[in-house]
């Protein structure tokens, strides 16, 4: 029994050091993020969404949406902390594979 999990250990470790860590983690990251940001006010939501995805700078998405730069920067802040929430559980993991990988 103990020579079976041996190599049933040595099967394991060995597929883990050749899976990717970001796939192993990317389908549920990629969920949690989506239904994060689908739980966001609209306004929020469309906010994050010019900024990270679009990539527009904070000024241009005021000047779009006809509201002030502080205004952008709390929506950007509420979208980030609730993401931050959702994520608690992937970020150290994330922080562990990408430092030692």
């Amino acid at each position: 029994i103990k020579e079976y999990l041996n190599r049933d250990l040595e099967i394991r470790l060995s597929t883990l050091e050749a899976s990717d860590p970001r796939d192993i983690f990317s389908a549920d990251v990629n969920r949690i993020i989506h239904e994060t940001l689908s739980s966001l006010p609209d306004r929020t939501r469309q906010i994050f969404e010019m900024s990270r995805f679009e990539g527009k700078p904070y000024k241009e998405i005021a000047e779009n949406l006809n509201i002030t730069v502080k205004g952008v920067d709390y929506h950007i802040l509420q979208a980030m902390n609730a993401l931050r929430v959702a994520l608690k559980d992937y970020l150290p993991v994330w922080f562990f594979f990408l430092h030692h990988f």
